[in-house]
């Protein structure tokens, strides 16, 4: 049996040479005398053996002291028993060292005063095991500390579940690693407060997995910072979901990005949504795929009189004969 005192002056190699019936009989007391140092010292098979009480007599410090062999082999009742205090002792590097099981059976409380250091240091392993519950517990900070590499393992119900508030803690590194099977879950909600920044993060290749009702839910400001990568990924069908105000948000730099499946694939009220200014920014080949219903769906003179006489020449005599009928005979000079 130590006294207080003699168990203050333990070093390192004394502790590790401590067996568990000699670790058992300290009280609480003693445990708390304990320096960090020494701590680290305590060997894998006295660890699991500590009792409930003895961890929780642990300070933040001494915590900090275990080695993260040490952590991985912490029962599951004893991480459970650390307070929120005890665990802001953890590194990342402690972080990473817990099992599947630990960061499964975390608590939300526990969840939810991770530092953004120490949620660094989770693993695309452990992340795949919280539960919707622990992810509705993390801060938008949290979950901006993820490494892209553990983003990109987030799993389709834990993407799903995530709020706009939330998700707007990924900066444009984290919106690139997102993966083509999470793309297409994200909510409406997650999509229309996308910040400018965030868009553009995107990889390009990722827009052709987003939905149509997804692409509907951006902002004109987002639409109109697409990339001219992003904009060309876009497939007839998700352009056919744009809002008039949406097409109106293009710039003259990416219209001409728009494939020709896509510009084939307008309707009236999309072309009614075109600005004058953008007009001549369509190529000519793009113009030979504007349907007669399209180029009779221009809304006013001033979109009339914007094509260019390069745009008329190019098109077909039945893309012309829809045109004069609406330009009232006029034709660009």
């Amino acid at each position: 049996v130590f006294s207080t005192s003699q168990v203050n002056v333990l070093t390192t190699t004394q502790v590790g040479g401590l067996n568990t019936t000699q670790v058992a009989s300290l009280n609480t007391t003693q445990v708390a005398m304990l320096t960090s140092t020494a701590v680290g010292g305590l060997t894998t098979t006295v660890i699991p053996e500590l009792t409930t009480t003895q961890v929780s007599s642990l300070s933040s410090t001494q915590v900090g002291g275990l080695t993260t062999t040490q952590v991985d082999v912490l029962t599951n009742n004893e991480l459970l028993v650390l307070t929120t205090t005890q665990l802001g002792g953890l590194a990342d590097t402690h972080v990473a060292a817990l099992t599947t099981t630990h960061v499964a059976i975390l608590t939300t409380t526990q969840i939810g005063a991770l530092t953004t250091t120490q949620m660094s240091g989770m693993e695309s392993t452990d992340v795949v095991m919280l539960s919707t519950t622990q992810v509705d517990t993390l801060a938008a900070t949290q979950l901006g500390a993820l490494t892209t590499t553990t983003v990109s393992a987030l799993t389709i119900t834990d993407m799903n579940f995530l709020t706009a508030t939330q998700f707007g803690g990924f900066d444009a590194a984290r919106m690139y690693a997102l993966t083509t099977t999470q793309i297409p879950v994200l909510t409406t909600s997650v999509v229309s407060n996308l910040s400018t920044t965030q868009v553009a993060g995107l990889e390009p290749s990722d827009f052709p997995f987003l939905t149509t009702t997804q692409l509907t839910a951006l902002t004109t400001t987002s639409v109109g910072i697409l990339t001219t990568s992003e904009v060309t990924f876009l497939t007839a069908t998700q352009f056919g979901g744009f809002a008039s105000n949406q097409v109106a948000a293009l710039t003259t730099t990416q219209m001409p990005m728009l494939s020709t499946s896509a510009v084939a694939y307008m309707m009236t009220t999309q072309v009614q949504g075109l600005e004058a200014t953008d007009i001549p920014s369509i190529t000519t080949t793009q113009v030979t795929v504007l349907t007669t219903t399209a180029i009779g769906g221009l809304a006013n003179p001033v979109q009339v009189q914007a094509f260019t006489l390069n745009q008329y020449n190019i098109m077909t005599y039945d893309q012309t004969s829809a045109y004069q009928i609406i330009s009232g005979g006029w034709i660009p000079s």
